[in-house]
C-alpha cells in the first residue's frame, strides 16, 4: 500500500494504463486516498471502520477537489465518526446522487471483498476497471438506461463470453443500487438485454498435435527458448486435466508424493483430495530441481515468492514452433478428458470424478465412485497422454 504526503504533483504523475488502477494513500490525514483508473478518472475516498467492516467514503473528483480541501473533509468526517455520527449513512450523499464510479466502490467493499473468492474478486475488478467504468464510471447511477447498456454490449461483438460475463457483472451491480435505495425496485438496465450465444467449444488436441507438441516442449527446454517452469506447467495441465489456476498456484505443502495425493484447500468445487497419477509425479519431481529457496510454489514466477502468472505467452510461442493453431490452454483440460473417453476407454461418469465437474444429472451415479477406481482412471488418461507427447502409440 503505497503511503505518502500526497501532493498535487504526486497525483497528477499516477497514471495507471489503461484497465489499471493505483490507490495512493495520505501520510496526514489517516484513511485518506485517492483512486486513479486507466481511464483518467481520479477520486478522492475515505476509509474507516464500521463494525468491524472496511467502509468507504467518496469524497469527489481530484481537480474540483483539492488536495487540501480534501483533508479537511476527511479531519471534519473522522471528527464525526469519533462523536458517534454513522459516516456510512453519508452514502446518502450518494442518495443525492452518486456515480457508477462510487456504487462500483461500494459494491467491492461490501460484497466482493468480503464474500468471493480472491480469483472471482481480481476477474471483477478487471472487467470493472478496463470495460464498465471507462464506459459508464462518471454517469449518475440514476441516469444509466438500457441504451449505455447496449452500447458496452455491441463493443464487445467481437468477445462474446467476455460481453456475457460484463453483462453480469453489471446486472449485479445495479441490483445492489436498487436494495441500497439508489434506484428504483425495477428499473435494472440490464433487464431484458439479450445475451450472445456461447457455443460451446470442442477443440482438442489430435494424436499428430500431441506427438508435436511434446517434441517442441523438449526443443524449448532443451535449448533455453523457454523456461523449464513453464515447460513443465504445459506438460502438467496436460497429464493432470486440472484447471490453468489450480496447476499454477499449486504449492509444495499441497503435495505428499509418498502418498499419491495432493489436497487442494480451494479449488472450484470446493477443498479437495486428489490423486498424483505417475505422469503428473514425474512432472513433479522434474520441477524438484527447478525449487526456489523461499518459494512455496511448485510452478515459480518471476517475482519473489510468487507462481507464474502468464503462462498464455510461452504457450502460444511453444504453439507456433509445434504449427498449432487455435489452441487454448483449456483445451489441454479437454484434451485429457477426450482421451479419457477415447482411447482409455473410460465411461463420461468417471471423467467427471476425475476432473471434478459439478455433473448434476449424475451425481448419484459418480459422486460415489471409488476413490481406487478414480485413481486408476487418472492414472490410464495420464499414460496415454505422457505415451502421446512422446510419439508412442497408445
Amino acid at each position: 500500500m503505497a503511503v505518502q504526503k500526497l501532493t498535487k504533483r504526486a497525483i497528477d504523475a499516477a497514471n495507471p494504463a489503461q484497465g489499471k488502477r493505483t490507490l495512493l494513500w495520505d501520510s496526514e490525514v489517516k484513511g485518506l486516498g485517492i483512486r486513479c483508473i486507466g481511464n483518467g478518472s481520479k477520486t478522492f475516498l475515505l476509509k474507516f471502520e464500521r463494525r468491524g467492516q472496511a467502509t468507504w467514503l467518496t469524497l469527489g473528483a481530484f481537480g474540483p477537489l483539492t488536495v487540501d480541501a480534501a483533508r479537511k473533509m476527511a479531519a471534519k468526517k473522522l471528527g464525526e465518526l469519533a462523536e458517534g455520527k454513522d459516516l456510512a449513512a453519508e452514502r446518502g450523499a450518494w442518495k443525492g446522487d452518486p456515480t457508477v464510479n462510487d456504487v462500483a466502490e461500494r459494491f467491492f467493499a461490501e460484497h466482493v471483498t468480503s464474500k468471493l473468492k480472491p480469483s472471482t474478486a481480481y476477474e471483477y475488478r478487471r472487467q470493472m476497471d478496463s470495460v464498465i467504468l471507462p464506459a459508464i464510471g462518471k454517469l449518475r447511477v440514476t441516469a444509466v438506461k438500457t441504451a449505455d447498456i447496449a452500447r458496452i454490449h455491441h463493443k464487445l461483438t467481437g468477445t462474446p463470453i467476455l460481453s456475457n460475463r460484463i453483462h453480469a457483472l453489471l446486472s449485479k451491480v445495479f441490483n445492489a443500487a436498487e436494495r441500497w435505495g439508489l434506484r428504483p425496485n425495477g428499473s435494472n438496465p440490464t433487464r431484458g438485454h439479450e445475451k450472445y450465444h456461447e457455443a460451446s467449444r470442442e477443440r482438442f488436441l489430435s494424436d499428430d498435435e500431441l506427438e508435436r507438441l511434446g517434441a517442441a516442449l523438449d526443443q524449448a527446454e532443451a535449448d533455453l527458448s523457454e523456461s523449464p517452469v513453464a515447460c513443465n506447467a504445459i506438460r502438467f495441465l496436460l497429464v493432470s486435466g486440472w484447471r490453468l489456476t489450480e496447476a499454477l498456484s499449486l504449492k509444495w505443502s499441497y503435495l505428499d508424493l509418498k502418498g499419491g495425493i495432493v489436497r487442494l484447500p480451494d479449488t472450484k468445487s470446493g477443498a479437495a483430495t486428489i490423486d498424483v497419477n505417475p505422469a503428473m509425479a514425474a512432472v513433479l519431481e522434474a520441477m524438484q530441481d527447478h525449487q526456489v529457496l523461499g518459494n512455496p510454489y511448485v510452478f515459480t514466477g518471476k517475482e519473489q515468492g510468487g507462481y507464474l502468472v502468464n503462462l498464455r505467452k510461452p504457450w502460444l510461442r511453444i504453439c507456433e514452433k509445434a504449427g498449432i493453431h487455435g489452441v487454448r490452454l483449456h483445451d489441454l483440460r479437454r484434451t485429457f478428458g477426450t482421451l479419457g473417453a477415447g482411447e482409455a476407454g473410460l465411461t463420461h461418469e468417471t471423467i467427471g470424478k476425475v476432473l471434478r465437474h459439478k455433473q448434476t444429472s449424475t451425481t448419484a451415479i459418480y459422486a460415489r465412485l471409488a476413490g481406487t477406481a478414480r485413481k486408476a482412471a487418472s492414472e490410464k488418461i495420464g499414460d496415454v497422454v505422457a505415451r502421446k507427447l512422446k510419439g508412442k502409440s497408445a
